[in-house]
């Protein structure tokens, strides 16, 4: 009951959505939490196994795990993502701070900072403010802009907590349950992350996008944005493989689908009547999804799109942003490329970069 009220309030902004994430993070730890091995002999071997089996705490952390991942909790994650992103302006002034404005507690500031602009960047005038307004533009100087784009960022520090929370150890013995409970929610999040929230929503918006309306900017400053909030980790990784892969990922996201129930974890754990029952009922529509199909239902709607072979790339969008005479897209695709050589290096030289090598470079 608790999960599931704190699961309404997920993807709100202020004090209330960031009191539900903090409390879902608690029980996504208890879901989560491994059961510690325990230094025995021969001789109480059997019954050690017995008590563990036996444990109400372990069973009731195994249940909840069960309940986590046959329900829709990956799905909700997804569409409250693809919500809170489609209210982000799809057109966007970057603009630099004020000389007296400081950075966001975050550190985190969309665009170049003050002094790398210059002096006739700065004072543009009025007018072209005026055809940026009339043309949908939103200043990315905004206070409300900053605190769309605070609450966006958020949810994607929440998912990327919970991803974190399943460590899978390097050694080869038996994993327990709670592992194959964890990495299986894992995999949920990641599939329908990537299902619902970069195919039909990030994706489009990648490909409607335009070097003379500002919104050209708004999708590659987002997407940088992404970058560097994510950094490394499953969710990062899972960005960077969908904007630069060429070629038809749909397999890829089937392989990593779970090809049987939870429930079959090992003779050991045996399938409860309870179980059984949320089995039957997977994936059933959580009073969750209803509010957010209410509240953003445009999110929820499938996309035209469909990635195939020779799809947009994120190289495309690059090269394509780079030519333009416009430049603000010029500006926002360089920084872009800029962290997209910092963060994921290997990774540019083998989807962004063409490298020929040159024999008579070097001599030894």
């Amino acid at each position: 009951l608790l999960f599931n009220y704190l699961l309404r309030f997920v993807h709100r902004e202020g004090k209330i959505g960031d009191f539900a994430r903090a409390g879902l993070l608690f029980l996504m730890d208890v879901a989560m939490t491994q059961i510690e091995p325990t230094q025995k002999t021969d001789g109480d071997a059997a019954s050690s196994q017995s008590s563990r089996d036996t444990d109400p705490n372990t069973d009731a952390a195994l249940a909840l795990a069960e309940y986590i991942l046959d329900g829709d909790f990956s799905d909700v994650l997804a569409a409250g993502l693809a919500a809170v992103y489609s209210l982000l302006p799809s057109k966007l002034d970057v603009r630099p701070p004020a000389k007296t404005e400081s950075a966001p507690p975050s550190g985190m500031i969309l665009g170049n900072t003050a002094g790398e602009f210059p002096e006739d960047e700065l004072e543009r005038s009025e007018a072209e403010r005026d055809k940026n307004r009339a043309m949908g533009m939103e200043e990315s100087s905004s206070p409300d802009f900053k605190y769309r784009l605070d609450h966006f960022l958020k949810l994607l520090e929440f998912l990327q907590d919970i991803l974190r929370r399943n460590v899978i150890p390097d050694t080869d013995t038996e994993l327990d349950p709670s592992m194959l409970v964890g990495s299986a929610i894992v995999e949920s999040i990641l599939n329908a992350v990537r299902r619902v929230f970069l195919e039909n929503v990030l994706y489009p918006s990648i490909l409607e996008c335009s070097d003379s309306d500002g919104s050209a900017v708004a999708v590659m400053s987002y997407i940088e944005m992404m970058m560097r909030t994510l950094q490394s980790g499953e969710l990062g990784d899972l960005l960077i493989e969908f904007l630069t892969s060429e070629d038809n990922t749909e397999e890829a996201t089937r392989s990593r689908m779970r090809p049987q129930s939870l429930l079959d974890l090992g003779s050991s754990h045996p399938p409860t009547a309870a179980s059984t029952r949320a089995a039957k009922l997977r994936r059933r529509k959580s009073a969750a999804m209803a509010l957010l199909e209410m509240e953003a239902p445009e999110a929820q709607r499938p996309s035209e799109y469909f990635t195939s072979m020779g799809r947009f790339t994120l190289k495309d969008l690059l090269l394509s942003s780079i030519r333009s005479t416009s430049q603000p897209t010029v500006t926002a695709a360089m920084q872009l490329l800029s962290s997209m050589l910092q963060q994921y290096c290997r990774l540019s030289v083998d989807k962004l970069l063409i490298v020929i090598s040159d024999p008579h470079a070097t001599s030894y």
